[in-house]
């Protein structure tokens, strides 16, 4: 080998030496990323709507079946689809500071004009619907009553008796 192909050799040597030398260098380079997100001045708003209940109402002795009024909802807002907003219902007795009343509470659940449960006692596994995310049209209303067995009119004591109605409404996935 000449001495100018000897130079050019190592030239070429030096050459890959260095090409190697910078893969390896960029093996180890960084680099970041910036990840940004925007929250908006209002955040969705939570849903809400509101519980309709009657007003207080006299019952007059001896009546066996009145009509207490009616519960619905209005001023729904944000419900998704996949929710419903549910109605309980539970009663006192009537009580007076000597005496008690038995006293049953009652619903007739309408969807549309179409009575779909007559004159059942609410209960907490069953309740009832009011309003439908994924039906937001549907008139649902229940109305409740409120029965006294004759014979306990006619067993209670003179005075002024109080019984107390408390509706409870709640936002639930639809099963």
């Amino acid at each position: 080998m000449t001495k100018k192909s000897k130079v050019w050799a190592a030239l070429a040597c030096t050459l890959l030496l260095a090409l190697g030398m910078g893969t390896a260098a960029l093996a180890d380079t960084q680099g970041t990323q910036t990840v940004t997100t925007s929250v908006p001045e209002q955040p969705p708003a939570a849903p809400s709507w509101m519980l309709n209940i009657p007003a207080n109402v006299f019952i007059p002795y001896g009546e066996t079946e009145s009509s207490i009024g009616v519960v619905t909802v209005s001023d729904v807002e944000n419900v998704p689809d996949n929710r419903w907003i549910f109605l309980y219902a539970s009663s006192t007795e009537f009580e007076s500071a000597s005496d008690a009343i038995d006293l049953t509470l009652v619903v007739d659940h309408f969807e549309d004009d179409t009575k779909v449960r007559d004159h059942e006692e609410p209960r907490l596994d069953r309740p009832l619907d009011l309003y439908r995310g994924d039906d937001p049209g549907a008139k649902l209303r229940s109305e409740f009553l409120v029965l006294v067995d004759s014979d306990e009119w006619d067993a209670a004591a003179p005075g002024e008796y109080e019984a107390t109605v408390t509706y409870t409404s709640e936002l639930l996935a639809k099963d």
